[in-house]
Order: C-alpha cells, then sequence, then structure tokens
C-alpha cells in the first residue's frame, strides 16, 4: 500500500513539475530534477518494503580512501 501511494505522490510531483520545465526548455533543471527523483523514490520504496537503505558515508568513504592512495602513489 505505502508503494504504491509513494508512487503516485512522486508520480503527481513529476506531472507539476515536468511540463513546466519542458515549456521554458529547461533542459539542465529537469536533468537534475530527474536525478534527484529517481534515487528518492527508490529510497522511499525501500523503506516502505523495510529494506534496509545502505550509508552513503560508507561509499563516500571508500572513494576517498582510494584517491588518497592513488595520489600518495603518484607523489612518491
Amino acid at each position: 500500500m505505502m508503494v504504491l501511494l509513494s508512487l503516485g505522490l512522486f508520480t503527481l510531483i513529476a506531472l507539476i513539475e515536468v511540463p513546466a520545465l519542458l515549456r521554458k526548455k529547461q533542459k539542465r533543471e529537469l536533468i537534475a530534477f530527474v536525478a534527484l527523483l529517481l534515487p528518492g523514490l527508490v529510497i522511499t520504496i525501500m523503506l516502505s518494503l523495510n529494506i534496509t537503505v545502505p550509508s552513503p558515508v560508507k561509499g563516500i568513504e571508500y572513494l576517498v580512501q582510494h584517491l588518497l592512495q592513488y595520489i600518495a602513489g603518484i607523489m612518491a
């Protein structure tokens, strides 16, 4: 039930925002809107299905750690 409600609300938001962005020919804003809306929808559905959402901090930590190791290898 919560999944359907989430899909409905996200669809309603998209139906309100997307035509206005298309009318104004704001392609970059549309891309940014979709890039934020879709992950938000996925996370909302995951939470409504009681699926554990991974922390983004671990991914950022992994990237920074490997980037620093790469830079240290170049500097050595």
